[in-house]
């Protein structure tokens, strides 16, 4: 699957990104649910415990949202993983990650996912000279989406306890720079 990276940053009309925090949580749970399964009653609570520890500066953590309206979209999130988070897992080094992006499927490749992404980057650029973010094998959007903004596949052995990907078993990438 190719992707073409649009030449400058447009989002579609009415489109806006920002900062997230945890008022947000049901609508994130909402997305991610009706994308990928699972109850959003259950995920609300976690996610809302996510957005109001990274509020108190307890994890390095950040989630953006892309909203037309009142409506959320879209969000990515981006962290610091430290030891402690990476603890069990295998070829994963600590540093500053993007974490996932969820976009509507009534919503897709008009350019969300590209803004969210090129949001966070440029809000990590601050921080670090490298991020990473790490990929299921057979993501195929994702993975052109990322390469498009300079991403290198780093690592094919890839494995993080908790249950990320399907099979456990993932691919890991860095952008070093600006």
């Amino acid at each position: 699957m190719s992707f073409r990276k649009p030449s400058r940053l447009t989002l579609p009309s009415g489109v806006v990104i920002r900062e997230s925090d945890s008022r947000d949580a049901s609508d994130i749970a909402s997305l991610f649910s009706r994308e990928y399964g699972g109850d959003a009653t259950t995920l609300e609570p976690l996610i809302e415990q996510e957005l109001k520890r990274a509020s108190m500066g307890l994890i390095q953590r950040k989630v953006y949202v892309a909203e037309r309206g009142d409506q959320i979209i879209g969000y990515g999130r981006s962290g610091r993983l430290d030891r402690q988070a990476i603890k069990g897992s295998r070829g994963l080094d600590p540093g500053w990650y993007l974490l996932g992006l969820v976009v509507h499927s009534k919503e897709r490749r008009c350019g969300i996912g590209h803004a969210l992404t090129a949001f966070r980057l440029k809000k990590m650029r601050k921080l670090s000279p490298i991020v990473y973010y790490f990929a299921a094998h057979d993501n195929a959007a994702t993975i052109a989406l990322h390469e498009s903004f300079g991403f290198q596949l780093v690592e094919t052995d890839f494995h993080h306890p908790n249950p990320i990907f399907k099979d456990g078993e993932g691919l890991l990438f860095r952008k070093t720079g600006g």
